[in-house]
């Protein structure tokens, strides 16, 4: 995840208030296989819904508002 968080900085597509770090993190944390049991397999989500729920919650807490 740390790649992927330099891959957003480099191209300036990061909060201000966002680190590599702390956006490895948020990305490390919203990709954990856990994540997945909790929502689809104790939830019954779609892989779609929470594909879309950590689109939305990894945008809102790393890229700048539009």
């Amino acid at each position: 995840m740390k790649q992927n968080a330099r891959v957003l900085a480099r191209r300036g597509l990061l909060r201000a208030d966002v680190t590599v770090t702390r956006a490895s993190q948020i990305m490390w944390a919203y990709s954990s296989p856990e994540l997945y049991d909790l929502f689809v397999v104790r939830r019954g989500w779609t892989p779609q819904q929470l594909g879309e729920f950590v689109g939305n919650a990894l945008a809102a807490a790393q890229l700048p508002m539009k």
